[in-house]
C-alpha cells in the first residue's frame, strides 16, 4: 500500500459507490477509504473485506468528519442520495 494513492469515496455503500470502490481494489494502484455512517453495516463489512479497503466511521454532513476522511487523500469520488440526505 506504500505507492498507492489514497481515494476517498463518499457514498461507497450505494449501487455506483460500491462498484467504484471495488474497481478501484481490484487495478491495485489506489487504496481505498469509505466514509460511512455504520461501520458494522452488510455492506460495509463487505467493502471492507476486499484488499486495500479501509472504512471510516463518520458523515458526510459533519465537518469535522469530512476534513478527517480528506486527511492525505490522493482524490476523491463523491456520489451523495439527495432523497436521503435532504
Amino acid at each position: 500500500m506504500e505507492n498507492q494513492k489514497l481515494i476517498l469515496v463518499i457514498g461507497g455503500t450505494g449501487a455506483q459507490g460500491s462498484s467504484v470502490v471495488k474497481a478501484l481494489s481490484e487495478s491495485g494502484r489506489y487504496s481505498v477509504r469509505i466514509l460511512i455512517r455504520d461501520s458494522s453495516s452488510i455492506h460495509a463489512t463487505e467493502l471492507a473485506a476486499l484488499p486495500n479497503v479501509t472504512l471510516f466511521q463518520g458523515s458526510q454532513d459533519n465537518q469535522k468528519d469530512l476534513h478527517a476522511a480528506f486527511t492525505g487523500v490522493y482524490g476523491a469520488y463523491v456520489n451523495l442520495n439527495g432523497f436521503s440526505i435532504g
